[in-house]
């Protein structure tokens, strides 16, 4: 890890300056601790090209490296074509998809779309959270799937909200949600 890699807006990686870490260890990070400094790692290993065939694949805008690291807004509906293509394998292989799947549901983030749900629902899902120092409220976001007998893509962003109140109201949309599908028939 170098200085620009460095990131102290979320996670803890940015501690380990100077330490080297596998592609494998970044991404496990990353996707477990949601940390930024991993994930700015990872963009040293990533082409221009690989990174646009990616984007377009999963139905994403395409934007620089450094546009979606200063937080080029996602929709939900964009944020959800991710875990649908995870879900699907539309992209990586099976066994890459279900990897990284595994690795979202080990998420340490309990909160949000998880504490909707039973414990023993597996939810694979990753959150965003954007309030920026000094300031109150911005952004909660969690995005997807909740393994119910029906499986679903639950995608949920918020703006002007403290992240208490963010994460209460994605539980209790949540719940709702978890709470119709599961008594659909």
């Amino acid at each position: 890890l170098t200085n620009k890699h460095i990131d102290t807006g979320f996670g803890n990686l940015y501690n380990y300056k100077g330490s080297i870490f596998t592609i494998e260890e970044l991404l496990k990070i990353s996707l477990i601790y949601s940390d930024n400094t991993a994930i700015k790692a990872l963009h040293d290993y990533l082409t221009l090209d690989r990174w646009e065939e990616a984007r377009l694949a999963m139905g994403l805008p395409l934007v620089s490296v450094n546009q979606s690291a200063a937080g080029i807004e996602l929709t939900p509906k964009q944020f959800s074509n991710v875990f649908k293509s995870l879900y699907y394998s539309g992209y990586l292989s099976r066994s890459s998809s279900n990897w990284i799947l595994s690795l979202l549901s080990q998420t340490v983030f309990k909160t949000g779309i998880p504490a909707g749900v039973p414990k023993d629902v597996l939810v694979s899902h990753k959150i965003g959270v954007w309030i920026n120092n000094g300031e109150s409220v911005g952004s909660v976001n969690d995005c997807g799937i909740v393994y119910t007998k029906n499986p679903y893509i639950l995608c949920i962003m918020s703006e002007n909200v403290t992240s208490e109140e963010g994460n209460r109201v994605i539980e209790e949309i949540s719940r709702t949600v978890y709470n119709y599908v599961s008594n659909k028939k």
